[in-house]
């Protein structure tokens, strides 16, 4: 079992026989890591280059024992200080960077999170396919950091954003569970529970404090009109329910749907 670190040379060492990939805590190198395209600067207690998904599940596996928090980084182009943190830096471009599959049929490639943007859009031109969004720092920008920030760009009207267009996820929970979002929301045990036992924290953030005809982040906010709805003031069951649909929507159980505050949600046109 790993122990808790008295200091960052620990973490360094327990890292360094976890993790097959590269394990930096010099000073150089984690000044390197440091920034990203904002004005923020965060020093790392240390940087790992994982070869692959094993190497990030013992940095994870690290991370949980020491209690030393993980940030996930890509090209680092966020402006808002997305990939620096104080704790384990983990670098997904340097080696979890292939386009592992393109399956012209179904229209979908599976990606390693390190993916730069613009080399998928070369891989499945010749196909006449292209990723939606293409936000201008699309040359350098990742897959998995434009999944984490559901990156836009000026296509983004035409296509969706990122979240528009990623069909499933394999993640890591911080618990350790490894969840393949196409499996459903059994892999989410006590789900309802943990909504039944909040309804009137999820009534009050849902429908009251926050004005009735704005859609929750990620998700369209059109046909309102049209949209049946539920009255999430008058009864509990519909917040279970809406709750419900919004993680199928997630995991992938379910076609996208557009869900209103409130409880409203009407299925999006397959147009």
């Amino acid at each position: 079992m790993t122990s808790i670190p008295d200091s960052a040379s620990d973490v360094t060492a327990q890292l360094t026989k976890a993790v097959r990939g590269a394990v930096s805590g010099g000073l150089r190198r984690r000044a390197e890591y440091s920034s990203d395209a904002g004005n923020y600067r965060l020093l790392p207690t240390v940087v790992v280059e994982p070869l692959d998904v094993d190497d990030v599940l013992a940095t994870l596996a690290v991370s949980r024992a020491t209690g030393v928090p993980v940030t996930s980084r890509g090209a680092g182009t966020s402006v808002a200080g997305n990939a620096v943190g104080t704790g384990i830096v983990i670098d997904f471009a340097r080696h979890l960077n292939r386009v592992l599959e393109i399956d012209s049929s179904s229209q979908t490639a599976l990606v390693e999170p390190g993916v730069v943007m613009s080399e998928l859009q070369k891989k499945v031109a010749p196909l006449n396919l292209r990723f939606g969004p293409d936000p201008s720092t699309q040359n350098r920008a990742t897959l998995g950091g434009m999944i984490g920030n559901n990156a836009c760009g000026p296509h983004a009207l035409a296509y969706g954003r990122t979240a528009d267009n990623v069909a499933a996820l394999m993640l890591v929970d911080g618990v350790g569970r490894q969840i393949n979002t196409t499996d459903g929301v059994q892999q989410i045990p006590g789900l309802e529970a943990v909504v039944q036992s909040r309804l009137e924290v999820i009534r009050t953030e849902f429908g009251m404090r926050i004005p009735h005809d704005i859609a929750v982040v990620g998700f369209d906010n059109t046909e309102l009109a049209a949209a049946p709805a539920y009255d999430l003031t008058t009864y509990e069951q519909p917040i279970v329910e809406m709750v419900q649909v919004m993680v199928e929507m997630i995991l992938g159980r379910r076609k996208k749907e557009t869900i209103y505050l409130r409880g409203r949600f009407v299925p999006r046109s397959s147009a």
